[in-house]
């Protein structure tokens, strides 16, 4: 439980620090701050991505009987959702 716990309360962390570095911050930002913050963003997407799998593998390998299909068809969509949300934000020029 530990093991998937962990690297999400680390990434809220890191997206708090982002927060703050990015309300500090100036308008412009700094060249560190910008490739920490993108960073930040690349580590989102890692998480979405990894989460998609898992989904993915829940509802075609390892289904359960307990759990309707529908609920890892909506999380898969809305793994989607957030991954284009931060590569459209990473894309955006600052």
């Amino acid at each position: 439980r530990v093991f998937f716990v962990l690297p999400t309360v680390a990434l809220f962390l890191g997206n708090l620090s982002g927060l703050v570095v990015g309300a500090i911050g100036t308008v412009k930002g700094t060249g560190s701050t910008k490739r920490r913050l993108k960073a930040i963003l690349n580590l989102n997407k890692l998480i979405e991505i990894i989460s998609m799998a898992y989904n993915v593998m829940r509802l075609t390998v390892l289904p359960s009987r307990y759990i309707p299909r529908e609920v890892y068809v909506a999380r898969i969509v809305t793994n989607f959702m957030f991954l284009c949300f931060c590569q459209v934000y990473t894309k955006v020029t600052w």
